[in-house]
């Protein structure tokens, strides 16, 4: 039986969550031998790899475009979340990173207030002020011993918050195929930099997980964008949590990383707050095409 597109976009944000999951916990295994500025330098000179059969296939012609500065300043952003994210990927247990990490939304709200002067509602706010509730009962403040981690994936999610406009200014003319081998091919250069600094030697068989690193994230974004293809944002968003089932999981097996009522209760509360900004968000977007629509039939009639 043919599955409508609402369950496809489901299936394959679940696919996605579970490719970010495996993409984590080599990240967090990883991190036991090499520095963060090494393993971001593989995983990007990977991906980039993984993306040049496409570029062969596609010609260099496919790669035109007008808005280098835009990909530059993506690249930029990109990099120094990335860095941070690793880094702070060695120094906490995955589920409570992956909690954290759930604010992403939230952050990209309040980048579009500021950076595309949108004129956020009471309903918006509440809801951002409501996730930051949730983030308060992760990291316990006043209750559990202070945790810098905690405070880098929060500085990692709000630069990935920034990028993420840009990834959205960039979308209305360029195709997700180009915006990903744009990010692979400025950013690795950029790693490039502060891991010959810090260089050390990867032995063959870490060499495996690093590729598997950069291959396991090509499949998460694949994944993501055919799930936002098939459905909208707020049809996938309930499912986001199942990310943290993932990682709890697999960090329990390979590491033994506990899950704890709080991480739980905290993603609940973030979830739930970023469901009600997308489909707040959704609202809106009907609502200017049906003004859109009237306007157009007051000027033609």
């Amino acid at each position: 039986m043919k599955l409508s597109n609402k369950s496809q976009g489901i299936a394959w944000a679940i696919i996605s969550s579970f490719w970010i999951s495996i993409m984590l916990c080599i990240v967090r295994y990883v991190s036991e031998y090499y520095n963060s500025y090494v393993i971001v330098f593989w995983r990007l000179l990977f991906s980039l790899l993984f993306m040049m059969p496409w570029v062969v296939r596609n010609g260099v012609g496919a790669l035109k475009t007008e808005r280098i500065n835009l990909f530059l300043f993506r690249a930029v952003v990109g990099i120094v979340a990335m860095l941070i994210w690793f880094y702070a990927l060695g120094m906490m247990p995955l589920p409570q990173a992956t909690a954290l990490s759930f604010t992403g939304p939230i952050f990209t709200t309040i980048a579009a207030i500021i950076v595309l002067k949108e004129r956020p509602g009471i309903y918006r706010i509440s809801a951002i002020l409501i996730g930051f509730i949730g983030v308060l009962i992760i990291i316990r403040p006043g209750v559990s011993e202070f945790n810098m981690a905690s405070l880098l994936v929060l500085s990692s999610t709000s630069l990935w918050a920034v990028a993420a406009i840009a990834i959205k200014k960039l979308s209305d003319t360029e195709a997700p195929q180009v915006i990903t081998f744009y990010m692979a091919f400025m950013m690795t250069p950029m790693a490039l930099i502060p891991a010959v600094l810090f260089w050390q030697e990867v032995n063959s068989y870490h060499l495996f997980w690093l590729g598997l690193m950069g291959l396991t994230s090509n499949f998460a974004h694949t994944a993501l964008s055919k799930a936002l293809s098939k459905t909208d944002v707020t049809a996938i968003m309930p499912y986001d949590f199942i990310r943290l089932v993932f990682v709890g999981l697999l960090a329990y097996l390979i590491f033994n990383d506990q899950t704890n009522i709080y991480d739980i209760l905290g993603s609940v509360v973030i979830i739930g707050s970023n469901i009600y900004i997308s489909h707040r968000e959704t609202l809106k977007r009907k609502q200017e095409v049906k003004n859109s629509k009237a306007l157009r039939r007051i000027l033609s009639g």
